[in-house]
Order: C-alpha cells, then sequence, then structure tokens
C-alpha cells in the first residue's frame, strides 16, 4: 500500500507546495506547533486540525522519495523489508482520524512528529549523499 497523496489543498495549507518540505522551515515550524499544541491540555481542535493536516502533508511528500528508494532496492532484502513495512505503517497513520479526548489526539501528534522527523533523516541523508557524489 502507498501513502496517497493528499487534497492539494491540504497540501498548500500545510507549506508543501512551495518546495522541498524542509526549505523555508515548513517542517521545522509545524514540528514546534506540533509541540505547543501537545502540550497545550487547552489546545483548540481547530489548531490539533490543523497541526495534524500539516504533519500529514509533509509526511506524504517526504515520503515518496523514502518509497522511490524502496523500490530499487532488491525485494528480499532486509533494507528493503524494513522501509516498506515503516513506509505501509505510516500510510495507515496518516490515514487514522484524530481523536476529539487529549491523550489520543497527543499520542496521535507525537507520532506523526515521530515519522517526520524520520524521514527527513532519511531524506536529507539521501540529498546529502547525492550532493557528495556529485562533487566527487
Amino acid at each position: 500500500m502507498k501513502i496517497t497523496p493528499r487534497s492539494r489543498s491540504a497540501l498548500s495549507a500545510a507549506g508543501v507546495l512551495a518546495g522541498t518540505p524542509w526549505e523555508g522551515g515548513a517542517l521545522q515550524g509545524a514540528l514546534a506547533r506540533a509541540g505547543q499544541v501537545c502540550g497545550d491540555a487547552a489546545a483548540e481542535p481547530d489548531d490539533r486540525t490543523a497541526v495534524e493536516a500539516a504533519l500529514c502533508g509533509h509526511i506524504t511528500v517526504l515520503a515518496a522519495p523514502v518509497r522511490a528508494r524502496a523500490n530499487t532496492l532488491w525485494r528480499g532484502d532486509v533494507e528493503w523489508d524494513r522501509l516498506t513495512a515503516r513506509l505501509d505503517d505510516l500510510d495507515h497513520v496518516i490515514r487514522r482520524p484524530l481523536r476529539e479526548r487529549q491523550p489520543p489526539t497527543r499520542a496521535h501528534l507525537t507520532e506523526l512528529v515521530s515519522a517526520a522527523q524520520w524521514l527527513l533523516g532519511l531524506t536529507c541523508h539521501d540529498a546529502a549523499a547525492t550532493v557528495a557524489a556529485v562533487r566527487m
């Protein structure tokens, strides 16, 4: 199962259509906002929904190059199995609805933050390796 793209308006609201998600600090801003919302028991439901939409948009964009990298690996490889299993899990995570109560909402947002950071680490590592290979 592949991570399906969210609507164009959701991605636009998330700030991920302007270029790569790490340009301009859009992802860092979403991660910081998620930390504020998770720490605020009185956070408005609209704030939680906006943060969730932004994180899901970033995850969708960041997952594409990781999925492409996984598709280049041999299907029986351990790395392929780990990457595809994690990406399939992320597909389920971003499809999970946001709950009304605070503890499940906090857990869901924390899971999204962790996923976004993991994908960003993989994506930035790949970009740095590509630049290093071109400079050689």
